[in-house]
């Protein structure tokens, strides 16, 4: 770094401009007296006190100011150096805050995915155990037919309503099945006309198929509400209960929808 480039402060006191300053003074007050010393040989007399004390009032009041001038110059020195740290701190500061808003940015992101792995890992094993479970505990299968109902020949008003459905039951056996109905009555393929609307089996095995028949004499038009009612147990006697909603679709084949229980 050259020395124009150095601050005054840094620089070496000889090559400063105060030094030169003072030293101009110096040799101004000795110059010239040695020439009032010369011009007044003959005629030189002690100074009294008062005259002496003008004389080196005289001599030192420029430098008083001088050095007056130094400090103020100084402090004014000082005082941009510190408006200086304050302006670098403040930067620093405003860079500390942005780093610090991008690590909460960054930090709130990580939660975030953190979250949803959390909620796919909690997915995947609600999923994980619904399948075991799916797979040690009896499972009811149940398909319906197409709907049928004959005209009334008998001038009653009342139609027959009829169709039928085929049980199946996944993984274990089930026993003491019983299917209730709000609406329809209830037999088995090849059983009695008993008018009954509740139905008992003693055991189903995973490897059996039964078809059951629904049926009904009435005026009242079906699939109003109409519910089902499965209670069983399984081969631990752990007890089961099911309820089903009876539908048709558009092309009247019947559908069972599970009611799943309130929360």
């Amino acid at each position: 770094m050259s020395d124009e480039n150095v601050p005054s402060e840094n620089k070496p006191f000889h090559t400063r401009w105060e030094f030169w300053a003072l030293f101009v003074y110096g040799l101004i007050l000795i110059i010239y007296t040695i020439a009032f010393i010369i011009s007044n040989w003959g005629n030189l007399t002690l100074l009294t006190s008062n005259e002496l004390g003008d004389f080196l009032a005289g001599i030192f009041a420029p430098l008083a100011f001088f050095f007056l001038y130094l400090g103020y110059k100084q402090q004014g020195e000082e005082l941009k150096q510190n408006t200086k740290a304050l302006m670098m701190q403040a930067e620093e500061l405003k860079i500390s805050n942005e780093s610090l808003k991008q690590q909460v940015e960054e930090m709130s992101k990580s939660v975030e995915a953190q979250q949803d792995m959390f909620n796919l890992a909690e997915k995947q094993y609600k999923e994980s155990l619904q399948e075991r479970t799916n797979q040690v505990i009896p499972l009811l299968n149940l398909v319906g037919s197409k709907y049928n109902k004959t005209p009334d020949y008998g001038g009653t008003g009342q139609l027959e309503h009829r169709f039928n459905l085929t049980l199946k039951v996944r993984n274990q056996s089930i026993k003491n099945l019983k299917i209730k109905s709000n609406f329809w009555f209830i037999t088995k393929s090849g059983g009695s006309y008993d008018r009954s609307p509740i139905f008992e089996i003693v055991s189903v095995d995973p490897n059996m198929s039964i078809v059951l028949i629904f049926y009904v004499q009435t005026n009242v038009v079906p699939f109003q509400d109409n519910t089902l009612e499965f209670r069983y147990y399984d081969e631990y006697n752990i007890d089961y209960l099911k309820n089903y909603k009876i539908t048709k679709n558009q092309d009247e084949f019947v559908l069972l929808e599970e009611i799943k229980p309130e929360p």
